[in-house]
This record gives C-alpha cells, structure tokens and sequence, in this order.
C-alpha cells in the first residue's frame, strides 16, 4: 500500500482495535486453512480410491491439485491480501463438490471442464506480459476471480456467485486484460 494507504489502514485498526481486528483475521486464516486441508485430503482420498478401482487419471488428480493451489496457494499469506480471502472457502467448497461429483460421473465433469480450457489457456499467456504494472495486476486478478467463480457457477451452482459471469464475460475480461496490460508494454 501506500503511505496513506497505509496510515488509513493503522488509523483504522486503532479505531477498532488492533487485538479485534488482528483476531478476526487470524480467524479467517485458521478456517480457510482448515478447509484447504479437507479439500486436500478429499483429493488424497478420491485418488486412494481411484487407484485401488483402477480407474485413476493422474490427469485429474493434476487438475484437482492445480485448482487447489489456484485457490489458495501455498504461499498466499505473502501474496494475497485480506480482501481476497472473502470468497476463497466457497471456491474451495465448489471444488471439494466437484471431486465429490466427478467420482460419480467422470464424464459429466469432462464435459464441464472442457468449458473451462480456453479460459485456463489464457493464464498462462498472463506471464508473457513483462513488468505489468498496478492497472494491468488489477486486471488480472479481476480475471481470475471471474474465472473461480465460473468454477463455481459449473461445477457448483447451489453455492451461488459473487457477480454474473458466463464464458462471454470472461471473454470480454480476457479482452480487457490484454488492452490494459499491452498499453503497459
């Protein structure tokens, strides 16, 4: 953040209480954590099984396990902030149906994830942007939301999404992120 930014911000905390506010996010953190640990271990369960059935695809364990860390990454107590952890255990609760569902119906959850290939494909185009600055950062960021909460809308729709999105929406999106960050270039 900035300087004010940052001022607002311990301004803001003392006002509420350093302790109060500190505490509810060490909450916040302690909960996503431990629902990332039962997706994670719902993973580990579904390919136990899969593997004894003989019918394992380590393709969708990748896929389970990508998405896992699209979510919530390793690290992302550095390179997430606070605000971004609002809607992470409803992503995560999307997926843990999804690995629930695909046991049952692989090729329902083939057809549905096919949908998201194009949208995935352009992730990795968003490393071919050198040195994105702040507008095209925030560009990208908006997209992935979108894109966790298509996951959401396909693989889950009863837990509902944070805004409209279809794959017209992440299309145009895409658009947006590749105006923003080639004028940054």
């Amino acid at each position: 953040p900035t300087l004010d930014q940052f001022q607002k911000r311990v301004l803001r905390a003392g006002e509420r209480g350093v302790l109060r506010t500190a505490g509810a996010l060490l909450d916040k953190v302690q909960d996503l954590l431990r629902l990332r640990r039962e997706v994670a271990n719902r993973i580990n369960d579904w390919a136990n099984r899969a593997r004894s059935a003989r019918v394992y695809q380590p393709s969708r364990h990748t896929r389970y396990t990508t998405a896992l860390e699209g979510i919530v990454p390793s690290d992302f107590l550095r390179t997430l902030r606070a605000e971004q952890l609002r809607h992470k255990p409803r992503f995560l609760q999307a997926l843990a149906l999804r690995i629930d569902r695909a046991e049952h119906s692989p090729l329902k959850d083939d057809k549905k994830a096919e949908r998201l290939r194009t949208p995935e494909a352009r992730l990795a185009e968003m490393a071919r942007f050198a040195n994105p600055g702040p507008a095209c950062l925030a560009c990208q960021q908006e997209y992935l939301e979108l894109l966790e909460e298509f996951r959401v809308s396909l693989f889950a729709p009863e837990l509902g999404t944070a805004q409209p999105v279809s794959e017209q929406r992440l299309a145009h999106k895409w658009q947006e992120v590749e105006n923003i960050c080639r004028r940054v270039e």
